[in-house]
């Protein structure tokens, strides 16, 4: 699917085994990978397990390390033969995050009915944590330095050069595909081949209005854009638990008036629900800051007891508890349901076998009792979802969550006052980004949709329809888009804050340029009137006066310390020797000498390899 789904694997050479059978035959499903999942000889991908480790080592990713696997529709696939083997699709460059392309099935093997099934592709690619979405949104400190907006900058141009030299393009290039290796490193993640980007909040918030897209997606798509991701367990999706369990959902699906049994009050917070008013009410008074809420939004320890029957005990033990006992964890989805102050995973609404225990001594999680078994309950909750009742109620639910009840005296009405963390940055991940600042619009009654509704499509079928559908671009359009995209992330970078206009709003993002200092209004405005064969590519936007010396020296600097993604012991020699050679770098430069060398340093402590470096490196930063 188009944002992830993200595969954890407990051991890479399992990658294979981790992936269901049915993930070719059914290509709407998410992919998902248990990490303690017993090999099954007749797996459709048996074939390929030979080539894995190959494969793995080639992406740089080590056992216990996470790594992405994306369903591809065939017009998002770099073309070539149906093949066993993987397809290289990225260039080796330093600012290229490592990925792959693979067809495990030749087309002709498949019977007719799963022909679609046959051409998708899966790439493969690295995990990483961070990206320039995220860093903006929640961590804004990173980016104070007088270098940091343009050294990602020019890393990222350095990255889009390689792939344009090489005759590829990015095709959707945005904040989130810049992904931060120790924080330091922009490497891009792999592009769409030329698929077209995605629409603005403005646009996509229509499209939900008048049905063209369900709520599943849109809802998916305002996580997105305040940097949750799937499979990211400590910054995961939210999506509302629309019912309590206790009742089938059909009786009340059509009707908007009143309370209906077993239907949950979108308009008031979980957190709220779970805790009552008397008890907020009072933490209020009582509290200084004065707040309602003093957890995290969606926190890592509530995903895994959420997923507690497909995680490794290893994920438990650490997040959860340090002793397992299966019997601490709620044995049915209604106690889970009324247990939890917090809202519900994707999963509950797409996977049916995150009920399925993968632990001998843990039990099922039970399903309520009007769901015949888990695959009949993902249905009716989904269709719970798409209902009428919860479509006509779901704006009060995004105003909470993502709008106007986030701040401010409404917050306060709302009971959604939110406890800050001004003296640990480290929790500000936890904060809640605002979206919209006023009311969000209601969705329009179902019957004055239009003529193709969208509410029952599957989020990977609603994006192979989009994709499909979509004119194919030439390369030069690909590669002028790519610039353009790269103006509208210097806007963001350069004034801290993510927009969320699409690229068709040209006139919203020439008036955030124009706020620039000039030299970075001079670099944002060329890219962003970009043409189609122009002036601007990205070897002449290199050579732009908006990099400084020392950005470029910084630049370099990194790129020379993480070539090929060595331990730390040789990025510490690296350093090292770097910082010998050129005594006399500019003062901004020498501070992020020390950064990398704090950052190294940190992870040299689980490195012996890289103890005997330590007492260099330091002695030459400090010299």
């Amino acid at each position: 699917q188009r944002s992830g789904p993200y595969v954890s694997l407990g051991h890479a050479s399992a990658v294979c085994q981790a992936l269901p059978a049915d993930a070719i035959a059914a290509p709407s499903q998410p992919l998902k990978a248990a990490e303690e999942h017993v090999a099954d000889s007749s797996h459709p991908f048996a074939a390929a397990r030979q080539h894995l480790s190959a494969l793995l080592t080639q992406l740089g990713v080590a056992e216990g390390e996470r790594l992405v696997v994306r369903l591809l529709s065939p017009a998002t696939a770099s073309g070539g033969e149906c093949s066993s083997m993987p397809l290289p699709l990225t260039p080796d460059h330093v600012n290229l995050i490592p990925s792959l392309e693979y067809q495990p099935l030749a087309a002709a093997s498949k019977p007719p009915n799963q022909a679609i099934a046959a051409q998708q592709r899966y790439r493969l690619e690295p995990f990483l944590a961070d990206n320039a979405a995220y860093v903006l949104l929640c961590r804004p400190e990173l980016l104070d330095g007088p270098l940091d907006a343009r050294l990602l900058l020019l890393q990222t141009l350095q990255g889009i050069q390689a792939l344009h030299s090489t005759g590829r393009a990015h095709g959707r290039l945005s904040l989130s595909s810049l992904l931060l290796f120790d924080r330091q490193l922009v490497q891009l993640s792999a592009g769409g081949g030329g698929r077209c980007p995605d629409k603005g909040l403005d646009q996509a918030t229509e499209e939900w209005r008048t049905g063209q897209i369900s709520n599943l997606v849109y809802l998916l798509l305002l996580n997105r854009l305040v940097g949750r991701r799937l499979g990211d367990r400590t910054f995961a999706p939210q999506l509302p638990w629309v019912l309590d369990m206790t009742e089938p959902p059909e009786d009340a699906a059509d009707t908007v008036e009143g309370d209906a049994a077993g239907w949950r009050d979108l308009g008031k917070t979980k957190w709220r629900l779970a805790k009552g008013d008397v008890q907020l009410d009072f933490t209020y008074r009582s509290s200084r800051p004065p707040h309602h809420i003093s957890d995290e939004a969606m926190s890592e320890l509530s995903v895994c007891i959420y997923l507690a029957r497909r995680l490794p005990k290893a994920v438990l033990t650490r997040v959860v508890r340090a002793n397992f006992e299966a019997h601490e964890y709620p044995p049915t989805l209604t106690r889970l349901v009324a247990s939890s102050p917090d809202e519900a995973v994707p999963e509950f609404y797409t996977d049916p076998t995150v009920f399925t225990s993968c632990h001998p001594d843990m039990a099922n999680l039970a399903l309520p009792p009007w769901a015949s078994d888990a695959s009949d309950f993902i249905s009716r909750h989904r269709a719970a979802l798409e209902s009428e009742r919860a479509s006509q109620a779901l704006h009060h639910w995004i105003d909470l969550t993502f709008g106007c009840h986030l701040r401010g005296p409404t917050a306060v009405t709302a009971k959604n006052v939110e406890l800050p963390h001004p003296d640990r940055p480290e929790l500000r991940r936890c904060r809640r980004p605002q979206l919209f600042e006023r009311p969000h619009p209601q969705r329009l009654p179902r019957a004055q949709w239009g003529s193709s509704p969208a509410a029952h499509r599957s989020p990977a079928t609603e994006d192979l329809a989009r994709s499909q559908d979509a004119p194919a671009a030439s390369l030069e359009q690909a590669k002028a888009e790519d610039i353009r995209a790269l103006g509208r992330i210097a806007v963001q970078l350069c004034l801290g804050r993510c927009f969320p206009f699409g690229p068709g709003s040209a006139a919203a993002w020439d008036a955030k340029a124009f706020m620039l200092p000039r030299a970075a209004h001079t670099f944002a405005a060329a890219c962003l009137h970009a043409e189609t064969g122009g002036t601007a590519s990205a070897n002449s936007l290199l050579a732009s006066e908006f990099f400084s010396p020392a950005v470029r020296e910084a630049a370099a600097l990194l790129s020379a310390v993480h070539d090929g993604h060595p331990g730390s012991g040789v990025k510490l020699r690296r350093v090292a020797a770097w910082t010998a050679a050129k005594p006399t770098a500019p003062p901004d430069v020498m501070t992020l000498v020390v950064q990398i060398c704090l950052q190294q340093l940190r992870q040299a402590v689980h490195d012996s390899a890289a103890a005997p470096h330590v007492t260099e490196v330091v002695g030459v930063v400090v010299g």
